[in-house]
Parts: structure tokens; sequence; C-alpha cells
């Protein structure tokens, strides 16, 4: 095989193993503020799915054809790289702040308080990416 089509494969299976990793991390950080009700765990999981891949399904519809579909893909999907990466920076922040309240004990886990902050702190989050 020739070096430049190893070096391409190479790259862009980091970059897709990285893509999906800091999606998958979101998605379960997400996923663990919602209420244990199918009422919101489902649309989550649907719209998440949707705006996770279709960037990379625009793509490749476009390699077939060129149509308004795809085109729509990939605008959703070069919109979700960017809310993408302002999530991930609330998250990793979250998640510093529930290790200093793990290492101090202002709120304790499990308790309602906890979950009420758990929940305000997704929305700023969202809010704040969006």
């Amino acid at each position: 095989m020739e070096t430049k089509v190893i070096n391409f494969i190479l790259f862009f299976s980091i970059a897709l193993t990285i893509y999906g990793l800091v999606n998958v991390y979101i998605f379960l950080r997400g996923w663990q503020t919602l209420p244990d009700s199918a009422a919101f765990r489902i649309p989550y999981l649907v719209l998440f799915l949707i705006f996770s891949l279709s960037y990379i399904a625009g793509r490749v519809l476009e390699r077939v054809t060129i149509c308004v579909p795809s085109n729509c893909m990939i605008w959703i999907g070069s919109i979700w790289f960017g809310l993408m990466m302002y999530l991930l920076l609330g998250v990793v922040l979250c998640d510093l702040l529930r290790l200093g309240n793990w290492l101090a004990g202002i709120v304790p886990p499990g308790s309602e308080r906890y979950v009420r902050v758990k929940q305000a702190a997704a929305a700023v989050v969202l809010l704040a990416a969006v």
C-alpha cells in the first residue's frame, strides 16, 4: 500500500475515534442528568443520534448525489461540531466541579439538592453552548 493511503486511513481512524468518544462522553453525561422517565430519554437518544451522525451521513450521501437532504445533514452536522465543542467544555467543567464537591463534601451525592444542582448545571451548559 502506498504511504499516502496508509496515512489517510490512520488519520481518519484516529479522528473518527476521537469524535465518537467525545460524543459518547457528552451523551452519557446528558443521559445521567435526565429523569428516569422514558418520556425524556427516548427523544434525547433520537435527537443525539441524528445530530451526531448527520455530518458523516450527509458527506456519504453527497458522494452518491448532491441533494437537499445531503446539504441539510451537512449543515446540521456542522452546527453540531460547534455545539459539541462547547458542550464538551461545559461537561468537563461540570465534572471538575463535581470532583471538587466530592473532595469538599459541600452537597452530598444522592441528595435531592444534588439532583437539582446537577439538572440546573446541565441546563446552564446547554443554554451557554447554544
